[in-house]
């Protein structure tokens, strides 16, 4: 599963789009005298409006980022098991696609603990510099709330998330007959909407 060196990207990701958040966020209307002071121009400072909206504040920048494939980690293995059951797994695994998860490997590098939290050795520094560099810019930071996930944990997660998304739509839990046989995939939908299956994790 990709749950380590995604977790590393996406934070890091998450830590530049807060920052350039900040930038970008809209200002009060100036004064009729700062009007006449000379503005920058788009080359002043690359975190220009256009160049945030064109690269990174909007969703297809995001799918794209979370599309592409990740250092430090390995290609696809064959999904694991969510359930258990064959049939429904392949019920799950197909709803997933079509969502548009992607499968993901998993890591490839050494592991650390950073705050806390499981995350490749290579990605740590990286993540401390960013936290640094971002309280120094804007007086503060980012606290890791989520990192690398086994295929265990993220499989307890999703199951967790299937039965309170079955109370939450049908009033009760939904068997594993029914997720095969596709007759409840509006509760897969929203269970995946919370929680990723085991396979399709970014942590």
């Amino acid at each position: 599963m990709t749950r380590v060196s995604s977790a590393a990207w996406a934070a890091c990701f998450v830590a530049f789009v807060l920052v350039a958040a900040v930038v970008a966020w809209p200002r009060p209307a100036p004064d009729v005298a700062s009007t006449t002071a000379a503005q920058p121009t788009p080359n002043d400072n690359f975190l220009n409006d256009n160049f945030l909206n064109d690269n990174f504040l909007n969703d297809n920048a995001i799918a794209r980022l979370f599309d592409k494939p990740l250092p430090g980690v390995s290609d696809p293995p064959a999904l694991p098991a969510a359930t258990g059951n064959r049939s429904a797994d392949a019920q799950i695994a197909a709803v997933a696609l079509d969502r548009g998860y992607i499968a993901r490997g998993d890591a490839l590098d050494p592991m650390g603990t950073y705050q806390g939290r499981k995350l490749q050795n290579s990605a740590i520094s990286d993540l401390a510099a960013l936290q640094s560099a971002m309280r120094a810019d804007i007086g503060a930071t980012l606290t890791l709330t989520s990192a690398y996930r086994t295929v265990d944990r993220q499989r307890q997660l999703f199951l967790n998330q299937l039965r309170t998304s079955g109370l939450a739509i049908r009033g009760r839990t939904v068997s594993n007959n029914e997720i095969a046989l596709g007759l409840v995939d509006d509760v897969l939908n929203h269970a995946m909407g919370i929680a990723a299956p085991p396979g399709f994790s970014r942590h």
